[in-house]
């Protein structure tokens, strides 16, 4: 099970307060609610203009382990 967001807005368009809120906190949800943790992340969108760095890097920060797009 991994994560995609809390409420699926493209990261790249997000403050840096708000994508960590998103990214770290779809994250806690799930491990809080199936007692294990979330080690994947699926990109919302998924377009390359919808990826920053800065979302790459929250994603790494959160402790995903991998991180895929579907477009």
């Amino acid at each position: 099970i991994g994560g995609h967001t809390r409420s699926h807005p493209v990261v790249s368009r997000l403050a840096p307060n708000e994508l960590h809120a998103e990214v770290a906190g779809c994250k806690l949800q799930i491990e809080e609610r199936i007692g294990a943790q979330a080690r994947s992340f699926c990109y919302p969108n998924g377009m390359p203009e919808d990826i920053s760095e800065a979302a790459r890097d929250a994603v790494r920060q959160a402790g995903f382990v991998c991180a895929v797009a579907a477009y």
